[in-house]
């Protein structure tokens, strides 16, 4: 398997790729296995595509063993969330093992995950998508998701998975994050993602995701979206209980 992908940006590789059409399985597999290429030395990075597109991951990323510690790195709570800031993207990242999902119905998935988790009681207007049914990984870390999509091609995603160990860690560019609060306790907040190209981060618009923690079980509301607000993602988040 090549060292150039890490679970969760073949995840967001095949999620942003669904923005446009709807892969099959095979298809999606074989994204999940696609290497990001080498920029060879001396060349200038191409400014951003315009879109999510052009970014190659998000925030979340699965590192075994943790990322080594460099001086281009501070390592950091935040919002009870580990967090890793860095001003480049690291490269090669590490092994990948690829995500594969599958459907479940949601009294299936609490009953196959090690965790108990529940989905919002709110969406923001414009939302849809069926709340009766989410994708589930097993491996390498067990993972229960949500998409719903709005009228102008965003989306938003819920993640759900057991908080620690320590090797999942939040990688994020420089002054992109911050604490907030989400029902009186702390979350974390971060705002873009890192750029395909020049692996800097990029403060790309209507990107916006939610780390929080319930009963050691994390969190994360992901937003690419014109339509749906901060504020809304907030509610959506404070929204989530126990069914």
């Amino acid at each position: 398997m090549p060292p150039e992908f890490s679970p969760e940006e073949a995840e967001i590789a095949r999620q942003l790729l669904s923005l446009r059409r709807s892969p099959g399985i095979e298809l999606q597999r074989r994204i999940e296995a696609i290497p990001q290429p080498r920029r060879p030395a001396g060349v200038t990075p191409r400014p951003l595509l315009g879109g999510l597109a052009a970014l190659l991951v998000a925030v979340l990323l699965f590192i075994s063993p943790p990322v080594q510690a460099t001086l281009d790195e501070v390592q950091k709570m935040v919002g009870q969330i580990p967090v890793i800031v860095r001003t480049v993207w690291p490269q090669p990242v590490e092994t990948v093992v690829a995500l594969e999902t599958e459907p479940m119905s949601l009294a299936q998935a609490q009953a196959a995950m090690p965790f108990d988790f529940a989905l919002p009681a709110y969406l923001p207007a414009g939302l849809t998508g069926d709340t009766g049914q989410v994708q589930v990984a097993q491996s390498p870390v067990a993972m229960v998701k949500m998409v719903w999509r709005d009228a102008e091609n965003g989306f938003v995603q819920l993640s759900v998975y057991a908080a620690g160990p320590e090797n999942v860690q939040t990688l994020v560019g420089p002054e992109s994050s911050e604490t907030i609060q989400l029902n009186g306790q702390e979350a974390l907040l971060v705002r873009g993602g890192w750029d395909r190209q020049s692996r800097i981060w990029s403060g790309q618009p209507g990107l916006i995701t939610l780390f929080w923690t319930v009963n050691r079980v994390r969190y994360r509301l992901l937003a690419y979206s014109e339509v749906v607000s901060l504020d809304e993602l907030v509610a959506m988040a404070e929204s989530v209980e126990k069914k």
